[in-house]
């Protein structure tokens, strides 16, 4: 079964999504806070302002020192790492990786092995995680299917090729593609039809998927946007 990968060229899978699903919810979302969860570059019309506004008021992400939460920046390997690990759940099934690229005192090496040891994310079969290296869309779509522990969907592949650039996402993705698009975690800005799977994921597009995934797995409300994909 795929990993996450931190390239589309030579991706390393991530956990078995065949694992089954634990009886209590894998992701435990703190509840809302009083914070507004509001920031002046994510205006109210932004496509996006709902799932960032809610993730913020329960403290899953955060803005800058500035105040800005900058949606359309990149997010790194480590980044993706740091932000899961305030929805990590205390189970740990997976054993620690020493990474080649990591040192002990790397400042996201605690946020890393806690996402390996919880089964959201694995590195290159090298022995390294590309700590620095933006990751994609689809690698982040693999990581929560997985993390998340949903069982792989028997349509998966059929699911996969509906968007129309299907043919751009890795062979290894496509079971959990088709996953994560049958349970309602893809979201697709501008257009439902284009996954853009390789695309360095924005700030913006992880917010969506991490809240999807939190939909998914019963922490939290749904909330309505045009963007998510319902096959």
């Amino acid at each position: 079964m795929p990993y996450v990968a931190p390239s589309a060229v030579t991706p390393s899978p991530t956990t078995d999504p065949s694992v089954a699903t634990p009886p209590t919810p894998i992701m435990v979302a703190p509840p809302v806070s009083q914070a507004t969860g509001e920031f002046p570059d994510v205006p109210a019309e932004y496509w996006a302002y709902p799932f960032i506004t809610n993730l913020s008021q329960r403290g899953i992400i955060s803005g800058f020192e500035d105040g800005t939460f900058r949606p359309e920046q990149p997010v790194t390997r480590a980044e993706y790492a740091a932000l899961l690990e305030r929805v990590l759940p205390p189970e740990q099934a997976q054993q620690s990786i020493a990474f080649t690229d990591i040192p002990s005192n790397y400042w996201a090496a605690p946020a890393i092995d806690e996402a390996v040891k919880t089964g959201f994310l694995k590195g290159y079969p090298e022995g390294n995680f590309a700590p620095d290296q933006p990751i994609s869309k689809v690698q982040v779509l693999a990581s929560l299917v997985n993390g998340v522990r949903l069982p792989e969907s028997a349509n998966a592949s059929q699911t996969a090729q509906t968007f129309q650039d299907s043919n751009q996402i890795p062979q290894w993705a496509i079971p959990a593609v088709g996953t994560a698009t049958e349970s309602n975690i893809v979201v697709n800005y501008p257009d439902r039809a284009m996954l853009n799977p390789n695309q360095p994921i924005t700030r913006a597009e992880i917010a969506a998927l991490v809240y999807q995934a939190l939909v998914a797995s019963d922490q939290v409300e749904p909330i309505q946007s045009e963007y998510i994909v319902r096959p």
